[in-house]
């Protein structure tokens, strides 16, 4: 599969609404960006990011290693997915825009971007610039390799506001899955929670299940809180999930390693990109 056959398929040449991007799944399956505490996402004494190295093997499919900073559900992944939809709008690897107008897509008010929020996006581009990820699908002996970013410049005190992007070539192997996910940027922004956020992404990026193994739950979410408290958070983002309509319950059963959550998705409720007739890109 080439970048061209993506175009065919819908990566750039379907008109969509502005509050949808085209992800690739396996950013929302895998645990590439999680709940993270702030802390870890700054950086040490040497004024380096504190990195992890991630392996799963026969993960929903997957075999992946992901190695580079931590990346949280709140900036990071809606740094990467508004950078996505740039790109399709653009048609080009190569982005640039102004760092007011980017952070105004983010939520800030013009008036209010400083020195700190710009600092905040630079910080976030230097985290997805620094991302390696590789992976190869269960049956298969394709090993595929790429990083979210292959560049990214923001002059934070000076006066070039420009913020410039530059995607890696091999951006398209991120799509080798059997769809693209249309995602609402909008919805996601209303979620309340990281781990409530990194949950829904996993869901939908799974709906062809409705029971979850705890452990793989715990796997997705990566946290580094202890098991009272990981019960605890799960918890509270399952209810902000059904107070967002997403879903309408969760039962939990087993107890131990051999918990489940079976979920009942909202048939009501309808992910406002669902409008759109592309909603999942299906490869030959």
């Amino acid at each position: 599969m080439n970048q061209e056959i993506i175009v065919k398929k819908g990566f750039s040449n379907k008109e969509l609404p502005n509050n949808v991007a085209m992800m690739p799944p396996i950013t929302m399956k895998c645990p590439i960006f999680t709940p993270v505490n702030k802390s870890l996402l700054k950086k040490n004494d040497e004024n380096e990011f504190i990195t992890r190295k991630i392996i799963l093997e026969n993960f929903y499919s997957y075999n992946i290693q992901i190695t580079g900073p931590y990346l949280n559900m709140s900036q990071d992944f809606k740094i990467w997915a508004w950078l996505l939809k740039l790109r399709d709008q653009k048609k080009s690897n190569n982005i640039e825009i102004s760092a007011l107008d980017f952070a105004e897509i983010l939520g800030y008010k013009k008036r209010s971007v400083n020195k700190n929020v710009k600092l905040a996006i630079d910080n976030s581009l230097s985290r997805l610039m620094r991302q390696h990820i590789q992976w190869t699908k269960n049956g298969e002996t394709k090993s595929y390799r790429a990083n979210l970013l292959n560049y990214a410049e923001l002059d934070i005190e000076g006066s070039d506001n420009t913020i410039k992007v530059e995607f890696n070539s091999k951006l398209y192997t991120l799509y080798s899955d059997e769809f693209i996910y249309y995602m609402d940027l909008a919805f996601y922004d209303d979620i309340k929670g990281e781990v409530a956020k990194a949950l829904w992404s996993f869901y939908e990026s799974n709906q062809g299940f409705k029971l979850f193994n705890k452990s793989n739950l715990k796997k997705r979410l990566m946290l580094n809180s202890a098991e009272k408290e990981q019960n605890r958070q799960i918890k509270e983002a399952h209810n902000n999930l059904i107070d967002s309509g997403y879903l309408t319950a969760v039962t939990i059963k087993g107890n131990g390693d051999k918990t489940t959550y079976e979920i009942k998705r909202n048939k009501d409720f309808k992910n406002r990109s669902l409008d759109l007739e592309f909603e999942k890109e299906v490869f030959n």
